[in-house]
């Protein structure tokens, strides 16, 4: 679900360290797996929070750090291009 949302959008990137959605502060598989890439399901913050995050740099004129949480990984690039177009998101780099 992509968001015209001043508040966040949902994304498709390449995550290292992460096995699940939950990443590798709320899995112990994860966190034990350490550097792993993965293709997942973002959502990037576009406003600061207090809420800790993970932190991604993308390549945006008005922004260049955005805080992040991973929703879903999937297992190969299909599986994540089918996700993509049935839920119109359109920021997806493999």
């Amino acid at each position: 679900m992509t968001s015209d949302s001043e508040e966040f959008e949902d994304i498709i990137r390449v995550i290292e360290g992460v096995h699940c959605a939950k990443g590798p502060k709320g899995c112990k598989k994860c966190a034990d797996a350490g550097i792993q890439n993965k293709l997942c399901l973002i959502r990037i913050y576009k406003k600061a929070s207090e809420e800790p995050r993970l932190v991604i740099e993308l390549d945006r004129e008005d922004q260049q750090y955005f805080t992040y949480d991973v929703l879903k990984c999937f297992d190969d690039m299909q599986q994540a291009r089918d996700y993509a177009q049935e839920h119109e998101i359109w920021d997806v780099e493999y």
